[in-house]
């Protein structure tokens, strides 16, 4: 399944229109209504490219993201359209990775978190200097 995102959001049609996009990159994306079931899926072993939360339909994620960051190395994005400085400042602190706007353009959300993707990896691979 590293080929596939795990997508925490109730809204289908926003899913729909997302995983399209992701699918022209050769990315599936598995859509779940709660926090609860990505946790379930994570603790099972299942191991996905990252997860992705879609906060304007999951209102209680700040309060599930410390578990889910304890059970997952996996990187996690949240995407909202009610973005604050704020609010971002406290999903990094409660474990997300990336806090981003939310935008009607799927292309520069699924581009946006390529990006971000890609970053990781090269950091990830880098040998500290002596």
């Amino acid at each position: 399944m590293v080929n596939t995102i795990l997508a925490v959001d109730k809204d289908a049609a926003v899913h729909n229109r997302e995983s399209t996009e992701w699918l022209l990159h050769g990315i599936n994306a598995l859509r779940v209504n709660t926090m609860i079931e990505a946790i379930d899926l994570l603790t099972r072993g299942n191991d996905f490219l990252f997860i992705a939360i879609n906060e304007d339909t999951i209102p209680d994620f700040m309060e599930k993201l410390p578990v889910m960051r304890e059970t997952t190395l996996l990187p996690i994005f949240v995407i909202t359209s009610n973005y604050t400085i704020e609010k971002k400042v406290k999903a990094m602190y409660a474990g997300a990775d990336v806090y981003d706007h939310f935008s009607s353009y799927a292309k520069k959300d699924v581009l946006g978190a390529l990006a971000s993707l890609t970053a990781q990896n090269r950091l990830a691979k880098r040998t500290p200097k002596p």
